[in-house]
């Protein structure tokens, strides 16, 4: 039997696997008629934890076979003795020892002649009795067999108690991941329902809970776990009804939880009698342990977390104070949400005010622009065309100057007016300003829509306008327009080319027959107007570099190439040049770019500079059945390592076929070539690209960086955004950091690369050779350099203090690393005797003093908006950069 035991000890399993194996061989001794391992509940009831034999669950919940610890009755038996004496206890004649009067009956029917009772200790403590019975008289008499009793309970105590450890630190585990996976729950959920549905999923999903479930009372007052429920073992929460204001024992803890307004729990569920006339539904579905923890919304008490495990006893002071954690960062979320919902409302009164013209009532140009995207979408979804115009009143300014301005707002009005009355209800006007119009007409066909619509417009604007002083003023307009898809530019560039057609029209308005014109039929009538590719096809291309540097060691990693046009003593961006560019224009763009940064890379390469290089390539071209082939010529042609290629993406296009675009990325990484998707968060470059495209690298465009001073919060996105593409084993840069400020502020998140004006400008291969031979690199210093930089860091600090798993441990982290030490900074900047100043001491005494996690948060919040405060008060007196 010894070396039996020594096995079991040995061998895996639980601590309820372990007692229930232990037990089970027990019973296979000659005369052993029953085994159980228990231990008292919170009343000092002994109750079984694993039996064998007889079903001592149950025998020792009922009336009839109480055992206790306490000096009653039914303590008196070797169960009691052994807790209380700590010491094996023995009866020999179950029917003559007295002790066990209470029980010697019921002994009886079972066949028990004998029994002995052990505690099972750990380190000389005990916190659990194995009772032992046979059916012979003085069975356990011997005093060699009683030493074996002992020593085995002994070394049965030491094993459970290393299972429980181990569990505990398990648990442990499954407390952070709960902790972070519901914090994460939270935070990503878009609606209120999401968010509790989500926080109960995470829950149970975490391994810690077969159930958890969020109710509040009904219009009767009646607890329902009906807002969200998760686990297979949720069904109990659909029964739990009872009313807040319900009298008596009997109270579930839900109910318990909301009159209290605190934590309320049970580590033993089907035994606590509180809960008997609920017992049922625990035991159908193994409920063991719960607890409930009330939610504050806006500071008032709102509903009511429950959580059910399969263990007893499994709520130690570490499980208790994540369920405390989990309620307060529900209410948290919940008020967040609410303020969120208050601003969006807010917001969009003004934003529907800030999109409407005053004057007209009509879109104003901030409407046009967030119109003229979707019906971009549109047009190319149904293969139709769309005309983007432009109209202009000629003479307007006649009326202001004779008639007065009240006169010229009245002539706006009625042309609005007649606008929206001949358009149809799928096209769009907008006031641009002053007495310009924009008409966005969709599902067109060319040769009998859009004149026919131009001939209509010019008959609905033709009859006089009558101004306030009685005189009529004709109307004439001039119109310009072009045409989409045929014109494959931008949204600027698409408005630029429909102005430049209006123009045309008014430059030949005293002798014209029709008051429109098309940018198309301009550019048939005057390839003059194509400068951009005469430019190109004389062989005008320059290629500039911006270097792009690795922030932790300051080293410069590789250059992005950037085509540039030259015109005389000038350089043309792309903006001026590629929306006139045909797909072969873009092709063969593209291909020179590649080989001549090829060619340069090897030339620094020789001058002792290793470095990357980054093209761009637009979704029409990459989709385009040449472009691999480029990318083959190019790499066997220079030699030139394909690793050290990346392919920028510019979305100005969109996809219009993903699963095409996802095929050929997939090539190009496949040759060794990096993907980058580049100006993340503008155009059609969004964040489901990370996931539905093949990406190494994902290049953040300079819109969410150039106005932190103003908006300092936007760090916020910049650090999500690091922390996803460092999740995803994606690369991230960082683009148009232009200030010391802003290069501060991502070193303090720890960006791993960026470029913009900071570093360097764009330069041509020569410019660039000379500034890497003066380059240095300075590896990253962790202290602040600007206040930007410092309340980058106190951001970051606020968000890890904010998703602590614990306060006390955190507050040690702290005391002992002290990673928001700005101590120097105050100094070095003579701030310690500004508000900002005196705020920051303080927060640094109250957690120096261990005070209290809301003080610390407050505290922390106060020094934010002060941080804030300063910075927007720096922007405003800064002089405007050139």
């Amino acid at each position: 039997m010894i070396l039996r035991l020594d096995e079991i000890f040995v061998s895996g399993g639980s601590a309820q696997v372990l007692r229930q194996t232990v037990l089970d061989m027990l019973l296979t001794l000659p005369g052993m008629v029953g085994a159980w391992i228990g231990r008292p509940d919170d009343h000092g009831r002994m109750r079984a934890e694993n039996w064998a034999g007889v079903d001592f669950g149950s025998l020792l919940a009922s009336d009839g076979y109480a055992v206790s610890i306490n000096q009653k009755a039914t303590s008196n038996g070797p169960v009691g003795r052994a807790w209380r004496s700590n010491d094996i206890q023995i009866v020999n004649d179950w029917a003559a020892d007295e002790a066990v009067t209470p029980w010697r009956a019921m002994g009886a029917e079972l066949g028990w002649r004998a029994a002995a009772a052990v505690p099972l200790r750990n380190q000389n403590k005990h916190n659990s009795v194995l009772a032992l019975y046979a059916a012979t008289p003085s069975y356990f008499s011997s005093p060699l067999l009683q030493a074996v009793i002992t020593q085995m309970a002994s070394s049965l105590g030491l094993a459970i108690a290393e299972r429980e450890k181990n569990a505990a630190l398990s648990r442990v585990q499954l407390l952070y991941q709960a902790l972070f996976k519901g914090s994460e729950a939270l935070m990503s959920a878009r609606t209120e329902a999401g968010a509790l549905r989500g926080i109960c999923r995470r829950l149970v999903q975490s391994g810690l809970f077969v159930a958890a479930s969020i109710g509040q009372p009904d219009k009767l007052g009646f607890l329902r776990y009906d807002l969200a429920t998760a686990g297979v073992g949720s069904k109990p929460a659909s029964a739990l009804v009872q009313h807040v204001d319900a009298v008596g024992p009997a109270l579930l803890l839900g109910v318990r939880a909301w009159r209290t307004r605190r934590l309320v729990l049970t580590n033993d569920y089907t035994n606590d009698p509180t809960l008997l006339p609920w017992r049922h539904y625990f035991k159908d579905d193994n409920w063991q342990a719960s607890a409930a923890m009330p939610i504050r919304r806006s500071g008032k008490l709102w509903a009511v977390l429950l959580v059910a495990a399969d263990q007893r006893d499994v709520f130690d002071d570490t499980l208790i104070e994540l369920v405390e954690r989990l309620g307060l960062l529900i209410g948290r979320a919940l008020d967040e949400m609410d303020l969120k919902t208050r601003l969006q409302a807010e917001r969009e009164s003004q934003s529907q005010l800030a999109r409407l013209d005053a004057l007209t009532g009509l879109p104003n140009r901030l409407a046009l622009g967030e119109y003229m995207p979707q019906a971009m979408a549109r047009t190319m979804r149904h293969d139709q065309s769309m005309a983007i115009s432009v109209l202009d009143i000629d003479d307007f300014k006649l009326v202001n100057d004779r008639h007065g301005h009240a006169a010229g707002d009245a002539v706006l009005r009625e042309v609005a007016t007649r606008l929206r009355a001949t358009l149809r209800n799928a096209d769009f006007v907008a006031r641009l300003g002053g007495d310009e119009f924009a008409l966005i007409l969709e599902d067109l066909n060319w040769s009998h829509d859009l004149h026919g619509f131009c001939r209509r417009l010019g008959a609905a604007l033709a009859p006089p306008v009558r101004l306030p002083d009685g005189q009529e003023f004709k109307v004439n307009v001039s119109l310009g327009l072009t045409l989409y898809p045929a014109d494959q530019a931008p949204l600027d560039t698409l408005l630029r080319h429909a102005d430049m057609a209006l123009y045309e029209s008014k430059s030949q308005k005293t002798d014209r027959n029709r008051f429109w014109c098309i940018y198309q039929d301009m550019i048939d009538a005057a390839p003059e107007l194509n400068r951009g590719r005469a430019l190109f096809a004389e062989g005008g291309l320059c290629v500039h570099y911006q270097p792009i540097i690795h922030l932790l060691s300051g080293a410069v990693v590789g250059v992005e190439a950037l085509a540039r046009l030259r015109d005389g003593p000038k350089l043309l961006p792309p903006a001026k040049f590629l929306p006139d560019f045909t797909i072969d224009d873009r092709k063969e763009l593209s291909k020179q770019v590649l080989l001549q940064g090829l060619a340069d890379l090897a030339v620094w390469e020789k001058a002792g500079h290793t470095l990357d290089l980054s093209v761009n390539i637009d979704a029409p071209t990459l989709l385009h059945d040449d472009t691999l082939t480029c990318f083959d010529e190019a790499i066997r042609t220079t030699g030139m390592d394909p690793r050290r290629i990346t392919a920028e993406i510019l979305e100005t296009y969109e996809f219009r076929n993903l699963g095409e675009a996802r095929e050929r990325l997939t090539a190009l990484r496949a040759r060794g070539v990096r993907v980058a998707l580049d100006d993340l968060g503008t155009g059609h470059s969004t964040i489901l690209n990370m996931r539905d495209l093949p990406i190494d690298i994902v290049k953040l465009d300079k819109s969410f960086v150039r106005d932190l001073h103003r908006r300092p919060d936007d760090l916020m996105f910049v650090s999500v955004l690091r922390n996803l593409t460092s999740w995803l084993d994606i690369q991230l840069v960082v683009e148009g950091v232009e200030t010391p400020e802003i290069l501060d502020a991502m070193r303090m998140l720890g960006v791993g690369r960026v470029q913009g004006f900071e570093i360097a400008r764009p330069m041509d291969s020569q410019s660039l050779t000379k500034w890497l031979d003066q380059h240095k690199a300075v590896p990253i210093r962790r202290e602040p350099r600007t206040l930007l930089g410092a309340y980058t860091l106190q951001m970051s600090w606020m968000r890890a203090f904010q998703f602590q798993p614990t306060r006390d441990a955190f507050l040690r982290h702290l005391k002992s690393t002290d990673p928001f030490n700005l101590d120097q900074f105050f100094i070095d900047h003579n701030l310690g005797s500004d508000p900002i100043g005196t705020a920051y001491a303080h927060m640094r005494q109250l957690i120096a003093a261990g005070a209290a996690h809301q003080t610390i948060w407050e505290a922390a919040q106060n020094l934010r908006r002060l941080f804030c405060a300063t910075l927007a008060a720096q922007t405003s007196s800064d002089p405007p950069r050139s």
